[in-house]
């Protein structure tokens, strides 16, 4: 299954699926294993796909080129991690023109250079980089590249300035906050942080359209409070970004992993329904498939 679900704050992501994975279980659906696209930090909210048992095969070939965002920044406030853990001091900030604020968003759309945050999950020499700054090791980061678009402004009440983005895979919007205060000339860090979408994937435009699982997930540091969730199943076909072609009487060759041909198909990949099983299979050009994916059980 690939499912969406909303993710509430202070959680982290692999918490959260776990989570979910028990909740799942306790309403009798047999789910032995959980992953994720597109980690949140644990002060955010927002949209998070999951897929369970062999589904997760399938997390790498969903194309999200882009994510959108909704976030605000504190003005004044200062944090190593850039968002509300770690702060290191917060003062008064000057108020800025909205004119001002308009412009410098604009000016920020398009492909911006940036050095991912020290608090972040990419690897050095094996670590987590946020694991190794907790130990107060300094880390250092490779500039990487983001795309910007859509980079607007939705309120600004001093010190409380908030705005939507979408960024390519890969993007910090804490980094952009970051270097959002730095054009203004002014201290800040992210206090909000929400995921609206992942790719053409919307958690608010599924929850009209797909009926939900209703949960119940226990939540950390709440004193045993409930938290109630709405995971969103997900159509597999729909949602790769392949055109699925009906292969029932190959099972049995699928079953084995052996080789054949289709001749009435232009090469390229396709999602291979097998009846009890799908795959991913490349035609090629001698029509033979290859197998990318194989003996996925349905669920």
């Amino acid at each position: 299954m690939l499912a969406l679900a909303y993710k509430p704050p202070n959680i982290s992501s692999f918490y959260f699926a776990k989570l979910v994975k028990k909740a799942l279980n306790k309403e009798g659906f047999a789910i032995d294993k959980v992953g994720f696209s597109g980690t949140l930090d644990p002060f955010a909210k927002g949209q998070l796909l999951l897929a369970f048992n062999s589904y997760t095969r399938f997390l790498s070939h969903i194309e999200m080129p882009f994510k959108t965002y909704k976030a605000t920044i504190f003005l004044g406030l200062e944090s190593k991690s850039l968002d509300t853990e770690n702060i290191t001091s917060l003062k008064d900030e000057k108020k800025l023109k909205k004119d001002l604020v308009l412009k410098t968003l604009h000016e920020l759309n398009g492909t911006l250079s940036y050095t991912p945050p020290s608090f972040s999950a990419k690897l050095v020499d094996g670590k987590r980089a946020y694991a190794l700054s907790r130990e107060g090791k300094e880390v250092s980061l490779k500039a990487a590249s983001m795309e910007v678009s859509n980079l607007k402004l939705l309120n600004y009440t001093h010190p409380f300035l908030s705005f939507e983005v979408s960024v390519s895979k890969g993007g910090y919007i804490r980094s952009l906050s970051e270097i959002i205060c730095a054009r203004l000339q002014v201290s800040g860090a992210l206090c909000s942080l929400e995921r609206l979408s992942e790719g053409s994937l919307s958690y608010e435009s599924k929850l009209k359209t797909n009926k939900p699982i209703s949960l119940s997930i226990n939540m950390p540091s709440s004193y045993g409070i409930k938290q109630d969730i709405k995971l969103l199943p997900l159509d597999l076909e729909k949602t790769l970004p392949y055109v699925t072609i009906k292969l029932f009487s190959h099972e049995d060759l699928a079953l084995n992993g052996a080789k054949f041909k289709l001749e009435d198909k232009e090469a390229g990949i396709y999602l291979a329904d097998f009846g009890k099983s799908f795959g991913l299979i490349e035609v090629m050009e001698n029509k033979e498939i290859r197998y990318i994916l194989n003996r996925i059980g349905k669920c």
